[in-house]
């Protein structure tokens, strides 16, 4: 079968600044046995700051939770002060979302 989400899902509290976290992802074929890893390191960096009153704005400001509402978070005005790495450094990119 085929990968259908390109997404790790982490503990909120997992990930500390200053630290590096490795990846690694390994697939097999289940028809070959031929098997494939692969790793990535990631240097995690600080969390970035909030330069406006709030970085966070969900639409619509009320509804309801079970189903009924579709809401939309958006994140704008945060300041990252370890963006300095270089262009050839990889970032972990955040998603909000919501998981069943």
């Amino acid at each position: 079968g085929a990968l259908d989400e390109p997404f790790i899902i982490v503990k909120a509290d997992a990930l500390r600044a200053g630290e590096d976290m490795a990846f690694s992802v390994q697939l097999t074929n289940t028809e070959t046995q031929a098997a494939s890893t692969s790793s990535r390191t990631v240097s995690v960096n600080s969390r970035p700051s909030c330069t406006l009153a709030s970085c966070i704005e969900v639409t619509p400001g009320a509804g309801s939770a079970h189903g009924e509402t579709v809401f939309s978070a958006t994140a704008s005005g945060f300041e990252d002060t370890d963006i300095l790495l270089g262009s050839t450094t990889q970032r972990v990119l955040y998603q909000f979302g919501y998981c069943r």
